[in-house]
């Protein structure tokens, strides 16, 4: 008797957005790998999590600007995810989404018109430029 798994593997991508001023919204790069690819879940990288920089040795958002900052993902010309909190998708370390993964259903996500943002009454306190990194898992 033989037994395997049907189910696919995922694949995961460091996804950043690199911000360098501090007005309105902060949209995802073109990410063709991701082009419709169902999303199985997300998660956030603040510093202290991680390393403080990331991978062009640019800092990465500080833990201190997870309260009030969101993130809106579309599908389907729709907000499918609107104004979750950044905090929800840290599953390591002592903050944030204690359960694991923040998963997402195999939804497609057009990054195109996905986006950060904070709060109207608040900036962040992270020095410009920084890093808001994310772990994307998917299958294609």
């Amino acid at each position: 008797m033989s037994t395997y798994i049907t189910s696919p593997l995922y694949n995961y991508l460091n996804v950043e957005i690199i911000v360098n001023d501090l007005t309105g919204r902060y949209y995802f790069p073109d990410l063709p790998q991701l082009r419709d690819a169902k999303l199985q879940a997300i998660s956030f990288y603040p510093a202290g999590v991680q390393p403080t920089k990331d991978y062009n040795n640019i800092n990465l958002m500080n833990q201190t600007d997870l309260q009030n900052t969101f993130i809106t993902l579309y599908s389907g010309n729709k907000e499918a995810v609107q104004n979750l909190p950044l905090w929800k998708l840290v599953n390591i370390g002592s903050i944030g989404n204690i359960d694991g993964l923040f998963t997402l259903d195999n939804i497609v996500v057009d990054f195109s018109k996905s986006y950060v943002q904070w709060s109207a009454s608040q900036t962040p306190n992270t020095a410009v430029p920084f890093a808001i990194m994310f772990g994307i898992y998917y299958i294609k």
